[in-house]
């Protein structure tokens, strides 16, 4: 794996041999850049995560629940969250009982469990989703975006975004069997209107508009 924060993930595959349990397992430590163990394998970092530390921080798994563990290996914030996002600007997007909410380093709650959907924070803001990951058979999803403090600071009324880059965010408006993407700046301003077929920001540098 690649390094982050002068550390790289090193894993092992574990086979489970109780029945009824998860198939496997990969476990996980940390070496740093002279190739020496500084956290022994024994972390599952959880399903679908890459377990890079981001801000000191990286989400671990344990018995279905995300806590977050330091450098020194330490689990610093509880096994308490059903998925847990990196930390950017000293925040991270967290979710129980189906809501997802945000936490600061210290693990106290900084934006209550409210909000069906949020992704991780970009440039101060997060997108939010009007329906849940969990959600089965209702209408389509609509993303806005909330600053640090949980506030809205953008409606949602796209059918599709991606996170803030250089002060811009790309956005998707579905018409029918038509969807365009645009630009938008952080007060919800339309830049470019939607009319092309994809949209991205390059992280330095303009919109690149296709």
């Amino acid at each position: 794996y690649d390094f982050s924060e002068n550390l790289a993930r090193i894993s092992i595959y574990k086979p489970y041999d109780k029945p009824g349990e998860e198939d496997s397992v990969y476990l996980s430590g940390y070496i740093n850049e002279a190739g020496e163990i500084v956290i022994p394998i024994k972390y599952d970092t959880g399903p679908y995560h890459f377990g890079s530390f981001k801000e000191g921080m990286v989400p671990v798994y344990k018995n279905g629940k995300f806590g977050y563990m330091d450098k020194l290996g330490k689990v610093t914030i509880p096994y308490l969250y059903q998925t847990a996002g990196d930390f950017n600007d000293g925040l991270a997007v967290v979710s129980k009982n189906n809501k997802y909410g945000v936490i600061d380093q210290k693990g106290k709650i900084v934006v209550p469990f409210k909000y069906n959907w949020l992704d991780d924070y970009s440039e101060g803001l997060a997108m939010y989703g009007t329906q849940t990951q969990w959600s089965e058979g209702e209408e389509a999803a609509k993303y806005g975006f909330v600053n640090k403090k949980g506030d809205i600071v953008i409606k949602a009324k796209w059918d599709n975004a991606i996170r803030f880059s250089e002060g811009l965010a790309a956005v998707k408006s579905v018409n029918g069997d038509t969807e365009k993407w645009g630009v938008i700046d952080k007060s919800g301003k339309v830049i470019v209107s939607p009319k092309y077929d994809l949209a991205f920001i390059e992280a330095k540098g303009d919109g690149d508009i296709d």
